[in-house]
């Protein structure tokens, strides 16, 4: 074996699967919230895809970023620029690591509010003035050959007070 590391080591030394699941998650929690605060600010709802789209082309973008530069205590700077004894990989890391579950956070918080809270009606599953609730009528003559007397009643009732209510 040549002493050249993998290309997965080389990756994993340079943070670039780091980096790239720190993206994926900040589009993540992004989308989340452009999704939760288009519709109250007026946006059109093509605004959502179409960030994910630009999100997708710029992840190769942002992962050839990662290749090429490395976080330093003086900033960005050029890999090829860092010897590799001076490289500070573990220290990028932690902190990449602590991005990462920040963001994969939000993301969850996010995710969690929209399923959770409850929104007011837009008015098409509104319950209309006149309307109608007929519980099912049950068999309670304990013969299960009985039951479509039961069913046919309900439905009958149905129907009737239906024709009462388009008549008015």
């Amino acid at each position: 074996m040549s002493g050249r590391p993998s290309f997965l080591a080389e990756l994993k030394r340079r943070n670039v699967i780091r980096a790239g699941l720190l993206y994926i998650g900040a589009v993540w929690a992004l989308a989340q919230g452009v999704a939760q605060l288009g519709p109250p600010l007026g946006a059109p709802e093509w605004i959502t895809r179409w960030f994910v789209i630009a999100a997708g082309i710029g992840f190769p973008f942002w992962l050839a970023f990662a290749w090429f530069y490395e976080w330093t205590p003086q900033g960005l700077k050029r890999e090829s620029e860092i010897t590799a004894d001076a490289s500070i990989v573990r220290s990028s890391s932690r902190k990449l690591d602590r991005a990462i579950i920040t963001v994969l956070t939000v993301a969850v918080v996010l995710l969690l509010t929209d399923r959770l809270i409850v929104r007011k009606s837009d008015g098409a599953t509104a319950i209309p003035a006149k309307s109608i609730a007929v519980l099912p009528l049950l068999n309670e003559s304990g013969d299960p050959q009985q039951e479509y007397f039961s069913d046919g009643l309900s439905e009958e009732l149905i129907s009737a007070l239906g024709r009462c209510a388009i008549s008015k």
